[in-house]
């Protein structure tokens, strides 16, 4: 995971960066929230939506990855959702 981790980071700092340093918390069960999701195409400095997907389903087994209505969503599947 590191090295590919490492690839996404140089290609786009921000975004990535800061899912990795939640990742890495030692609390495992964060809800991470991103807004812009339609931003997420490969273009301007973001990963595409596939690869920041991939990344969360190699990190993190157990949690789900959505992106609805703009918003990139990804929690554990034990959360509770309800209807927005």
């Amino acid at each position: 995971m590191k090295l590919r981790l490492r690839t996404l980071l140089e290609k786009n700092p921000m975004s990535v960066k800061e899912v990795e340093i939640i990742l890495q918390h030692t609390i495992k069960d964060h809800v991470i929230l991103i807004d812009d999701s339609r931003c997420f195409d490969g273009v301007n400095g973001y990963p595409k939506l596939e690869e920041l997907r991939n990344l969360i389903e190699r990190s993190r087994r157990g949690y789900e990855f959505s992106a609805w209505n703009d918003v990139i969503r990804i929690h554990p599947k034990k959360c509770v959702q309800s209807e927005f």
